[in-house]
């Protein structure tokens, strides 16, 4: 039996001592590697953008419809996934050419950071063509038919779209895109519970969005969502700081963006915010009028980590870091071909979510949150472990070691069975895909920039 099972507490200590005297990853990068895999993700992105052209979307306002403007001169996208047509999903990721908006909103955000701002104008041109008319985004739309899932909306994913427009105008001087992150963040504002959390526990943060699929994907639930979770107001709080901060304060407007800011970031810390005995930390996964959702998500810790260093919070973020390694590390070797060996990442989930017992698939490493790790630990001033974490992630790349081939979106054991059923045969566990994506290869290029000099606190940096 294994010291995790047989002694919890011994295990987090000991992971926690292991986390703050040495990298607990394989051997890292050097920089000149790090240099390649970086220009190799770009590539991957560049090469995959094209134009986009569409007549518009109907859009439902209860009992009439409304048609959303044709797509914008100039506007492009990156298709979402790349999947074989025998894939169970391929109908619904790839061949209508599906876009997920925060999937673009990263790559976004990547290719500013990288310098390639007519790239990232173009996909800022797609986004701001899919703006609904009261400022929010849907989750994800069809390029080739006219299918938007307006009716699925998730704060987290307008504030990733607003983020991205204000980085670019920060860091291009352009202000086209001003109007469409003034819509954002005025919708965002109208999403934050009022009061205060002696009258409701949600109080300062923003509630999820709307729309939420049944479990077989055969319908949505309309209305609004109403709990709060810490990915969705971390996203918000860095999208109307940085707003707040860019945008021209006519007559002090920009301070109700301001104050709303503060008042996320005050409640993160005070609502969501739990400590163990061991000495390390992390956020639960959100918060509802019956009181803590205590799911335990890595975005929450790893995300997490990268709030509280922005807010002055060291001690604690190294508390949440030393929660991911304790609890969210993994490390198995995937089968099939290309064998890659032994890879070390990070679990998605631990304990159960939104139906899903995580626990009967411990081997799964997830790319994108274990590349959030990797950007706390560079802005941590660890950068042997950043580099160790980049290139275990490298490893899941379609052709291993080089990203312009796309990284999967996660990795398990080929023959991984569960109560989920048998993975070999329906490709997927709750969504998570081993298929490359613009999402992880964008999060790759994202934190490869971030280890820049120049870019290094440019993104999601420190207030």
């Amino acid at each position: 039996m294994s010291l995790r099972r047989a002694n919890p507490v011994a295990f987090l200590a000991l992971a926690c001592f292991l986390a703050s005297t040495g990298p607990v990853h394989s051997a890292a990068l050097s920089e000149a590697a790090l240099g390649q895999a970086r220009d190799r993700a770009e590539q991957y992105l560049v090469n995959r953008w094209v134009p986009y052209r569409s007549e518009g979307y109907y859009y439902e306002v209860g009992h009439d419809v409304q048609w959303l403007r044709q797509s914008i001169e100039g506007a492009y996208f990156i298709p979402s996934f790349e999947l074989p047509d025998s894939s169970p999903v391929y109908c619904v990721l790839t061949k209508y050419k599906r876009v997920f908006v925060y999937d673009l909103a990263v790559a976004t955000c990547a290719l500013v950071l990288a310098g390639k701002h007519e790239e990232a104008k173009g996909l800022l041109l797609t986004l701001e063509s899919v703006q609904l008319p009261d400022g929010a985004l849907p989750f994800s739309f069809n390029t080739q038919d006219t299918f938007m899932n307006y009716s699925y909306i998730r704060t987290g994913t307008v504030a990733w779209a607003g983020y991205a427009a204000v980085l670019y105008e920060r860091e291009t001087g352009d202000p086209s895109f001003r109007p469409f992150a003034s819509h954002i963040a005025d919708w965002l504002l109208l999403q934050i519970v009022p009061g205060t959390s002696d009258t409701d526990c949600r109080a300062g943060l923003p509630l999820g969005g709307y729309g939420q699929w049944m479990p077989n994907y055969s319908s949505i639930a309309k209305g609004r969502r109403e709990w709060a979770c810490t990915e969705h107001s971390i996203d918000a709080y860095f999208f109307l700081r940085l707003y707040a901060e860019t945008a021209p304060d006519n007559g002090g407007a920009c301070d109700r963006y301001r104050d709303a800011a503060d008042r996320i970031k005050n409640a993160l810390t005070k609502t969501l915010w739990t400590e163990t005995e061991e000495g390390s930390g992390r956020f639960h996964q959100g918060v509802s009028k019956q009181g803590l959702d205590r799911g335990q998500a890595l975005d929450c810790v790893g995300w997490g980590a990268l709030f509280l260093l922005a807010i002055g919070e060291e001690s604690k973020a190294r508390a949440a870091l030393c929660y991911a390694d304790a609890v969210f590390a993994t490390t198995f070797i995937p089968g099939g071909r290309p064998y890659v060996g032994r890879v070390r990442g990070y679990r998605p989930y631990v304990g159960k979510s939104e139906g899903v017992d995580w626990d009967d698939y411990p081997d799964v490493v997830w790319s994108e949150g274990s590349l959030g790790v990797a950007l706390a630990y560079l802005r941590l001033g660890d950068r042997q472990r950043f580099r160790a974490i980049v290139g275990e992630i490298l490893k899941l790349c379609t052709v291993p070691g080089d990203p312009a081939t796309g990284v999967r979106y996660s990795r398990y054991r080929q023959h991984l069975r569960g109560k989920g059923g048998d993975i070999e045969t329906t490709d997927f566990i709750a969504d998570f895909t081993r298929a490359p994506s613009t999402c992880s290869t964008a999060w790759l290029l994202l934190v490869l920039e971030s280890a820049k000099k120049s870019n290094l606190d440019k993104f999601w940096g420190p207030e």
